[in-house]
This record gives C-alpha cells, structure tokens and sequence, in this order.
C-alpha cells in the first residue's frame, strides 16, 4: 500500500512541480493583466502570471491590463475601455472562485493521500478532479483572452504587434547591454546570417 501512495504521489507531483515551472502555473493565475494577461493577485497573494496565458496560447497579445495601461498608444475608444475593465472585473470574480474550488480539491486529494488506508479509487477521482479543475481554470483563462482581443480592431491588433515585437527586442539589448555585449549585439548577429 505505501508503494502504491509513493507512487502516486509522484505520479501527482511531479506534473504538478512541471507546471509550477511554466510561466501561468495556478499559484499566479491570471487576472487579464500585465505584459500577457497576468500580474495581478494569484492564488495565495502571489503575483499573478506575469506571463498571461503561457508563451503560445496568447498569440503574442498582451494582457487586459497592459491594454488600458496603453489605451492612449493603441487608440482604445472610451467604449473599448469600459468594456475591457468590466470583463477583467468579471473575469476576476470568475476567477476567485473557480481557484478557490482548486485549492480546496488539492487540499482533499492530499489528505486522502496521507491516509494509510486510502482507497487508490478514491485517489484517482481525487486527480481526475483536480485535473479538471485546473483545465476548467485554463479554458476561462482563454476565453477571456479572446474575449478582450476580440474587442480590438485589427488595426489594434496589428499595432499591439509592432509594439511588443519593439519593446521585446528593447529588453534583449538591455540584457546584452547589461552583459557587456552592447546594444543590437543580437540583431547584428542576425544580419550576418
């Protein structure tokens, strides 16, 4: 029986350890702000994703948040604006309670885990529930993203594009610069190419 906890203890763990190493793991859950769509609260007061939604599922598109906070530079209307801030709120509420379900599910499963006596059935439903919340909590985190990319313009969209690209390669000469490299150390590299 202690074989098969261990077992399924790592089988628990270690997933979970990789998704805590990605940008958009569940402790910093996004709140439809910052560079992606994250830094705002995450669960346990951390900071929130930072990274939004994950490198990829974003398309490149910054968060909620970062759009107001450009509003000006991206030309958001003053409808644009209303409407971005009641669905990061909305996405907010959403978000607290569907993380609160989670915590509470993981704090079940490691209970039932700790039990000498647990029921590998009743582990498992414990993953399987936790693993469904954590993919419910993934899909809001999507939709809302393309909930608020939906209300730009495509020129917005184009725009924000050019804007990330630039600020993007604005911190890769910061950090050669930062290495003694100098700045364009890297797009010079890329021209020879």
């Amino acid at each position: 029986m202690k074989r098969t906890m261990i077992v399924l203890l790592a089988a628990l763990l270690i997933p979970a350890a990789l998704v805590y190493a990605q940008p958009g793991h569940p402790r910093g859950v996004c709140d439809g702000s910052g560079p992606m769509m994250g830094g705002g609260r995450g669960m346990h007061g951390g900071p929130g994703m930072g990274q939004g939604m994950g490198r990829g599922m974003g398309q490149g598109m910054p968060g909620a948040r970062m759009l107001l906070r450009n509003a000006d530079e991206i030309g958001l209307t003053a409808d644009q604006k209303t409407t971005i801030e009641k669905m990061v709120t909305d996405f907010q509420m959403e978000r607290i309670d569907k993380e609160a379900a989670l915590e509470k599910a993981q704090v079940q499963l490691r209970t039932q885990m700790m039990k000498d006596d647990a029921l590998e059935a009743d582990v498992l439903a414990g993953i399987d529930k936790v693993t469904k919340l954590k993919g419910d909590l993934n899909k809001m985190r999507y939709s809302h993203h393309m909930a608020v990319r939906n209300v730009l313009t495509e020129e917005q969209r184009d725009q924000i594009k050019t804007m990330v690209k630039e600020r993007r390669a604005d911190r890769w000469d910061d950090r050669d610069d930062q290495r003694g490299m100098g700045k364009g150390y890297r797009r010079g590299m890329q021209d020879d190419d």
